[in-house]
């Protein structure tokens, strides 16, 4: 910013000095800034914001994973780390404590603990089907997400038109069968690749609890592109 107001103090029409000195520099100085200086001031700060937001990037690609536990398969750090910001920047995952398990181009998982405030039934302690369905709907979304990315990645799709391909992911449609009530501590959602094309995706998603019961079943339809 000094450099940018000593420029402009030698292009422009620098007042004699008066018997105030630098007081004088500072009026002159302060008049450039307020009538030279809004334009490239207000550019400075979209540039600083710009900066900041491709920093904060930069740190999210860099990071580890949250989940030790994780199992990833056929990423790069940098691909499995934009997938991991991609899910963690979703405030409803947080809510019900959703943890992605095992991502790969073939299957995803994703674990989850009960607790009080995801019961549906209090006088059974069983799991709300809106927490299971919103279990099976994220697993299902994540492994569309994987899919699109790869077919994305094998046709040579530039990586600057990924993003914004991906930011149109959504559930089109979801069928939800729940076998068994659900009872249990620990849970795992998981889901499988159906039938992936330019548009759409497919996927097929289980629940169980950690004695392996098979809860729900459920099928997923996803805008991918």
């Amino acid at each position: 910013m000094g450099q940018l107001l000593r420029f402009y103090a030698k292009a422009g029409d620098r007042p004699e000095h008066n018997d105030q000195g630098r007081a004088s520099d500072r009026q002159f100085t302060h008049t450039v800034v307020s009538r030279r200086m809004k334009p490239p001031a207000a550019l400075a700060v979209k540039i600083n914001r710009v900066a900041v937001t491709i920093m904060i990037r930069e740190i999210n690609m860099t990071q580890e994973t949250h989940n030790p536990e994780l199992v990833a398969e056929g990423f790069s750090k940098t691909e499995l780390n934009l997938t991991m910001n991609f899910l963690d920047q979703i405030p409803f995952n947080k809510l019900l404590g959703l943890k992605p398990r095992l991502l790969s181009d073939n299957r995803c998982e994703f674990t989850m603990s009960m607790r009080d405030d995801l019961v549906g039934n209090w006088l059974q302690g069983i799991l709300h089907g809106g927490a299971i369905s919103t279990a099976l709907d994220v697993t299902g979304g994540a492994m569309a997400l994987i899919a699109a990315w790869q077919r994305m990645h094998k046709k040579d799709v530039p990586k600057e038109e990924r993003p914004k391909q991906l930011s149109k992911l959504g559930t089109i449609d979801m069928r939800v069968d729940f076998l068994h009530p659900g009872k249990g501590k620990e849970f795992v959602a998981s889901a499988s690749l159906l039938r992936i094309g330019n548009k759409v995706a497919v996927t097929r998603m289980e629940f169980h609890n950690e004695e392996g019961t098979l809860i729900a079943v459920g099928t997923g339809t996803y805008l991918c592109g």
